[in-house]
């Protein structure tokens, strides 16, 4: 997920510098591919594990929003 949205934004970026003339700095792009990372995580619904819950926490994720407790 992390290098899709890597490769998107970054492709992104080269297509408006290119034929827009506009360009953002790094610091935007990493924001940007931050959060897009961030919501695709929050809409997951995930299986209650120690791993997980570490993972969603690195993110700034509250991990008992995206658990399925249905499994």
């Amino acid at each position: 997920m992390l290098v899709y949205s890597c490769a998107y934004f970054i492709w992104q970026e080269r297509n408006n510098r290119m034929f827009a003339n506009h360009a953002r700095p790094p610091d935007t792009l990493v924001k940007l591919i931050v959060e897009a990372v961030r919501y695709r995580l929050m809409g997951l619904k995930l299986v209650r594990k120690v791993d997980v819950a570490r993972v969603l926490g690195g993110w700034g994720i509250e991990a008992c929003r995206n658990f399925d407790d249905a499994g």
